[in-house]
């Protein structure tokens, strides 16, 4: 049932309507859309896609957790500004995921980078150590 505030379309409202509205506040503005069912599908597609986000979530806790070459706050700061060079910013842990998740839908390699330092800042060649947490089928 809709909790209503003030005269409906006056001040605000909450709540659903008989399957049919649902009032709501959202950013400061009292709003109403048509009650929907979120639908939940699952199809081979939709699930390969949910696969490869939850391989790029535990590659990612895992790279955290190396013994010998964590992903430290270094990389996320690198992975971070990496996000920002987009036209819509990405946090260093979305940025990964979705590097991730286009390697995997392109074939590649999917692989989490840490660790990369100049071996000498007056050439242009860097050593990466790869973390490449996927488990071979």
């Amino acid at each position: 049932m809709a909790k209503v505030n003030a005269p409906l379309f006056s001040f605000g409202a909450s709540g659903k309507l008989a399957n049919a509205l649902v009032y709501f506040g959202w950013k400061g503005l009292n709003c109403v859309r048509s009650y929907v069912v979120p639908s939940n599908p699952k199809t081979d597609a939709q699930n390969t896609q949910r696969g490869y986000l939850t391989a790029a979530v535990a590659a990612i806790h895992a790279a955290e957790g190396d013994v010998t070459n964590p992903l430290v706050a270094a990389d996320k700061a690198a992975y971070a500004l990496y996000g920002s060079t987009f036209p819509t910013p990405r946090t260093w842990f979305n940025q990964i995921t979705q590097r991730w998740m286009l390697a995997e839908v392109n074939g590649e390699v999917a692989a989490v980078y840490a660790n990369g330092e100049f071996e000498d800042p007056a050439t242009t060649e860097i050593t990466i150590t790869l973390f490449n947490h996927q488990t071979a089928d």
